[in-house]
Formats: structure tokens, C-alpha cells, sequence
């Protein structure tokens, strides 16, 4: 039986999606591996532990660790976009208290879906790096057009929904700490909180990793279309082990999205402990997102690529 050791972290709001997503790592799993989860725990109530538990009369050949987190270490990091948790800082300690023998962790944001085996990925060749990641192409463009501090044109920025970690190198290098005094005294704004304090403590340590295991959905959006190999970025979200909803049009929400990843996403959530965890639209606020982008972009309903933006990201368009 073969080990594979993965990450979450979560509070309350989150637990529900870190749910179905522990559910979908565990229905693509092959039959000899043992998936060992580590879910650091910043506020998870006992209602989502026994459904997360509950996960055990159902599968098997799997554990669950919970490690608490202290929310008050959390409580001064910086939060900049709205649909994101401070519960994501929570990665920075996720060294804290694992088992001795972990030598490789996959760590996951929560909302992601997996439809494979992770076990190339938790074996994957980091050349000597303390992580690897994939290349996010969004904060790439914006850093190209001067809306981005990051300055290393020749060295690629990193999602940080999906990594893989060399836990002794992690730990020798102190990393965690050293990101997390970034973070209290950044060198350059946090745009993307403790993605850039990633990004910018670790330079020169993090091995770029192909793009099928951060397939992020926001590659289908027009804005992308001028990228290179773009068309074979979008060919593998059809097929990629690892499906990462990293933007604010999320599967859970009613009005996310028709694409078959979303589709599939809400397939897996209804047949989960957590198939009541959808959340509904506020109209009065949508109403004023669809009012203030239709001023601002007046004939948005005449352009092909209106439509297939509504396709891929749902009413999310509208932000």
C-alpha cells in the first residue's frame, strides 16, 4: 500500500468544498494508495468534522488528522480580495506538527476537484526545490501591464492552490517562518496575500510544474486568448487530474458557470455529506454588478465573447 500525504486548509465557510474535494480525491484514487490527509484547522465546527469523518463508512484506505490552528496568529494577516479566507495563511505552518516519516506533501486549496490518481504528482522530480507549482498566467499578464509588483520577467509567478512540498528541505530552510515575516513586512504590496508572500520569499527555490496539475479555470476566459499555447492550456482542463476554481465564479454558487467542470463539480457535491452547502445568489447585489458593468461596457451583449466569459465563469462575469 502506498502513501500519499495531502493538505488542506480551512475554517467553517470552506470546510463544506474541502469536503467534496477530500470526497473527489478519494473516488479517483487507485486501490493501492492510502491517502494520509492533514487538514489544518482554523475553526472547522464538529458539524463538518463528523461529515468529513462520516467520508470513513464510505471509502476506504484512508485517514484524517486534524491540527488546530491558534486564528489569533491569523487575525493580523492581510486580506485584499473579498472572496478569499485567512485560513489560507494557514499553509505557511503546514509543517507544524505532521508525522515524522511525511517526506512529500500535495498541498490543495479548497476549491479544487480531483478526477485522478495524485501519485506522479506526490513523486514528482523538484530538482532540489522546496516546492512546485504551476505558472499562473492571470498574475503574469497583470504583471506585464504594470498592474503586478512582481519583477522577475524572466522567472515564472506560481499558483499556489496546488503545490507539492519538500517537507525536510521546507524545514531546513525555515520557510514557513521566513514567508511569514514577509508577509508582516512585505518588500513589494500583497495583491494576492500569501501568494505573493510565497512567490517573493521563495524566488529561485520553487520548480515550475506542468500545467495538468493546476488545471485553473480561468484559462477559458477571453482575457487569456493572446496567451501562448493557450488552446492546448484549454484542450487539458477537459482531462487534467486537478480542476482549480481559482477565481471568485465558484461551482457551489448557483449562477457559477455551464461549463462540464462545473457540472461535474456540482455532481460530485450532491452526492457528498455536504449536498446542501450551495449557496444562493444575493439578486440585489448582482443586481448592481449587472447595472454598473453594462455602463461600463454598454454593447458587452453584442460580443461573441461576452457569452462564452458566461460560460466558463457564470454571473461572476459581472464582478
Amino acid at each position: 500500500m502506498k502513501n500519499i500525504d495531502i493538505c488542506f486548509a480551512a475554517d467553517d465557510a470552506y470546510a463544506p468544498f474541502m469536503g467534496v474535494a477530500i470526497q473527489s480525491i478519494l473516488e479517483a484514487k487507485k486501490k493501492e494508495e492510502f491517502i494520509r490527509f492533514h487538514i489544518l484547522d482554523v475553526g472547522i465546527s464538529q458539524t463538518n468534522r463528523q461529515k468529513l469523518l462520516s467520508l470513513q463508512s464510505l471509502y476506504s484506505h484512508f485517514s484524517l488528522a486534524f491540527y488546530p490552528l491558534d486564528q489569533e496568529i491569523l487575525a493580523c494577516a492581510p486580506i485584499e480580495n473579498s472572496h478569499l479566507s485567512r485560513a489560507a495563511y494557514a499553509r505557511l505552518f503546514l509543517d507544524k506538527g505532521l508525522p515524522a516519516d511525511v517526506k512529500r506533501l500535495i498541498y490543495l486549496d479548497c476549491d479544487v476537484f480531483v478526477r485522478g490518481s495524485l501519485a506522479e504528482l506526490a513523486e514528482v522530480d523538484l530538482s532540489g526545490c522546496l516546492l512546485g507549482g504551476v505558472e499562473d498566467l492571470g498574475v503574469m499578464r497583470m504583471a506585464r501591464k504594470g498592474r503586478h509588483p512582481w519583477p522577475f520577467e524572466k522567472s515564472v509567478y506560481i499558483n499556489t492552490g496546488v503545490l507539492v512540498v519538500d517537507i525536510p528541505r521546507w524545514r531546513a530552510a525555515k520557510a514557513g517562518d521566513m514567508i511569514w515575516q514577509y508577509v508582516r513586512r512585505p518588500k513589494y504590496p500583497l495583491l494576492f496575500e500569501d501568494q505573493d508572500a510565497i512567490n517573493f520569499s521563495l524566488y529561485g527555490k520553487i520548480k515550475i510544474l506542468s500545467p495538468r496539475w493546476n488545471g485553473q479555470m480561468y484559462w477559458g476566459n477571453s482575457a487569456c486568448d493572446k496567451e501562448p499555447n493557450i488552446s492546448w492550456l484549454r484542450t487539458q482542463l477537459q482531462t487534467c487530474p486537478i480542476v482549480h476554481f481559482a477565481t471568485p465564479s465558484k461551482p457551489w454558487k448557483y449562477g457559477g458557470g455551464v461549463h462540464g467542470n462545473v457540472r461535474q463539480y456540482q455532481q460530485l457535491m450532491r452526492r457528498s455529506p455536504w449536498s446542501d452547502a450551495k449557496q444562493s445568489l444575493r439578486l440585489g447585489s448582482l443586481c448592481r454588478k449587472i447595472g454598473r458593468y453594462w455602463l461600463i461596457h454598454p454593447l458587452c451583449f453584442l460580443q461573441p465573447k461576452f457569452y462564452r466569459n458566461l460560460y466558463w465563469e457564470g454571473l461572476a462575469v459581472f464582478r
